[in-house]
């Protein structure tokens, strides 16, 4: 699955995304950095197209309209519910970025235990659905902090962190945390 990633990261990035600014009071052009970093999924190994592109090149409201009427199967749906919490980010919806995130982590778990179930799983699907995991749990994680929960944030920044840590995004969002300040005035950020 590709994913796109924070442009600020020193690794090989396959897109370029946007980042949600907390800054009161401030307009993008006097922000120094995004605070956080979240990605979209471009596309899925099932063949479905999931609105990413569109939500990268800043098209939210056509994102948000295809996905809420898009069925996705229920081996992607958690890829449909991911893009979908970006979206509402970008709209400054976080109600239902919140509960579009919060469903996005449940169906990737239910897709893990149900792999875990079977008797022969390739590693590389194993390792997909735990990074696509991580990726769910760091966008999850800025829904939380967006809400004000640091310490809840916290918690899903770190097991982002554990389930990947090769993706620097992760690690820049639980440093971001510590000196984020919060309010109810977001900002979104195409940089």
């Amino acid at each position: 699955m590709t994913i796109a990633k924070s442009i600020d990261m020193t690794m090989t990035v396959c897109a370029l995304l946007f980042s949600c600014l907390l800054l009161p009071g401030t307009s993008n052009a006097q922000s120094p950095r995004p605070v956080f970093g979240m990605a979209v999924f471009l596309g899925s190994q099932y063949g479905a197209e999931h609105y990413g592109a569109e939500i990268e090149s800043g098209k939210i409201d056509a994102a948000i309209a295809a996905l809420e009427s898009d069925s996705a199967s229920s081996d992607s749906a958690y890829v449909r519910s991911n893009n979908l919490c970006v979206a509402y980010i970008k709209a400054k919806d976080l109600e239902k970025a919140t509960d579009a995130c919060d469903e996005a982590v449940q169906q990737i778990r239910t897709a893990s235990e149900t792999l875990a179930e079977k008797k022969y799983v390739p590693r590389k699907k194993r390792v997909a659905l735990r990074e696509d995991l991580a990726v769910a749990l760091s966008n999850q994680g800025v829904v939380v902090a967006l809400n004000g929960d640091a310490e809840q944030a916290e918690k899903l920044f770190r097991e982002s962190i554990e389930l990947d840590r090769r993706d620097k995004m992760f690690k820049t969002n639980l440093e971001r945390l510590s000196y984020a300040p919060y309010a109810s005035n977001v900002q979104a950020s195409n940089n």
